[in-house]
């Protein structure tokens, strides 16, 4: 192979990769969101419907009109999860929809059913992890059967099931949300985890309970967006290979 050849050859792995490198994510969008809300069959008016982005814990709260419709717009990307409750006198339901940006309206309509109470709480361990540690969380539902647990960890992460770990990559206050529903019902419960840095000393190690139930806060609000960055390590691998050819090619004319 001669060297133009493997120049060639070289230039053209690099433009991939580049290329690869450089093409970025979809940024979240505003979609909308809607659908009807019915009990016994019967549209509901001027329920009170909360829609939550599950992934960034990101809501907003709005009334069905008289014929039972709700309408609304919330930041998302596709394939984020969105939960949407209803809530009317001491009849509440809930439901749930996943984002395809390719359609203008995420439809989710919501049956509402006499209300059975649902509460949830977490704990978790340790007190202050530090940065790259994992934290055990445990969900508790004091009253109801859920058959869903939603996390949202603050730092961009989700998870779901009753029990869960996580591990938190920089020194920070994340607002951890856990959200569940029986299917008819739905409670959501949020606490601030206290990251330090690793070479901190332990400030304590102690499995605790959040404060009071807290108002769900959108994580991400007043920041940039990032693009996830993939292959720097095959660029590498791809430079290493060329310098290699290129030396042994000319060892062998010397």
């Amino acid at each position: 192979m001669s060297d133009k050849l493997v120049v060639i050859l070289i230039a053209s792995l690099l433009f991939l990769q580049l290329s690869l490198i450089t093409t970025k994510a979809d940024p979240p969008v505003i979609v909308g969101i809607g659908g009807l809300v019915t009990k016994g069959g019967v549209p509901v008016a001027n329920a009170t419907v909360t829609i939550t982005n599950i992934n960034t814990s990101d809501s907003i709260i709005v009334n069905t009109t008289s014929a039972g419709y709700y309408a609304a717009g919330l930041t998302a990307v596709d394939s984020e999860i969105i939960l949407v409750t209803a809530i009317s006198g001491s009849y509440s339901g809930s439901n749930t929809t996943i984002v395809n940006t390719a359609n203008v309206t995420q439809f989710c309509n919501v049956v509402m059913n006499m209300s059975t109470g649902l509460i949830v709480r977490f704990t978790y361990w340790s007190h202050f992890p530090k940065v790259n540690e994992e934290v055990h969380f445990t969900g508790n539902a004091n009253t109801g059967s859920p058959i869903s647990w939603f996390w949202s960890f603050g730092d961009g992460e989700i998870a779901s099931g009753k029990n869960v770990q996580h591990i938190f990559r920089v020194a920070s206050i994340f607002d951890v949300t856990v959200s569940i529903t029986d299917g008819v019902n739905y409670d959501t419960y949020s606490d601030s985890v206290t990251v330090i840095s690793e070479n901190s000393g332990n400030i304590g190690s102690s499995s605790i309970v959040g404060g009071e139930k807290t108002t769900t806060k959108n994580p991400f609000k007043g920041t940039q967006y990032i693009p996830s960055i993939p292959g720097f390590e095959s660029l590498v691998f791809i430079l290493a290979v060329a310098f290699i050819i290129l030396v042994k090619r000319r060892n062998k004319k010397e």
